[in-house]
C-alpha cells in the first residue's frame, strides 16, 4: 500500500495516498466551538463542508490533508507532510479510515 507520512507533533501517521485528493498549505480552517479536541473546525471544500481532525499534538495547522472516503465521504487531516512510503497491513494498524499506525512490537 503506497502511504503519506504525516507529522504532528510527537505522533506519526500515514495516510493511503490513493485517497488524498487535495493537500492546502495553511488552510483556512473554521473552529466549532464546543467541538471535542481532535476536532480542529471544519473548511469548504468544492462546496461541502470538511471536518478536520487533529491527531497528534503539535496545535499547529501547517497543512490540510482532504481525504476522500470509499461512501463518497470526506474528512481532513492536519499536520506536516512528510515522504512517500509503502507498508504491508499486517505492519500497520488503522487509526481512522485511510490512515494508519506502524505497529509496534512490545517485549514481555
Amino acid at each position: 500500500m503506497e502511504l503519506v507520512t504525516v507529522r504532528d507533533g510527537s505522533r506519526t501517521v500515514y495516510v493511503e495516498k490513493n485517497l488524498i485528493k487535495q493537500v492546502v498549505i495553511h488552510p483556512q480552517i473554521q473552529q466549532v466551538p464546543g467541538a471535542l479536541a481532535h476536532i480542529c473546525g471544519i473548511m469548504l471544500y468544492e462546496r461541502n463542508p470538511v471536518v478536520f481532525c487533529r491527531l497528534g499534538d503539535s496545535g499547529s495547522c501547517t497543512c490540510g490533508f482532504i481525504l476522500g472516503l470509499g461512501d463518497g465521504t470526506m474528512i481532513g487531516l492536519t499536520g506536516e507532510l512528510g515522504v512517500e512510503e509503502t507498508g504491508e497491513p499486517g505492519e500497520m494498524a488503522e487509526v481512522m479510515p485511510g490512515i494508519w499506525e506502524k505497529k509496534c512490537d512490545t517485549i514481555e
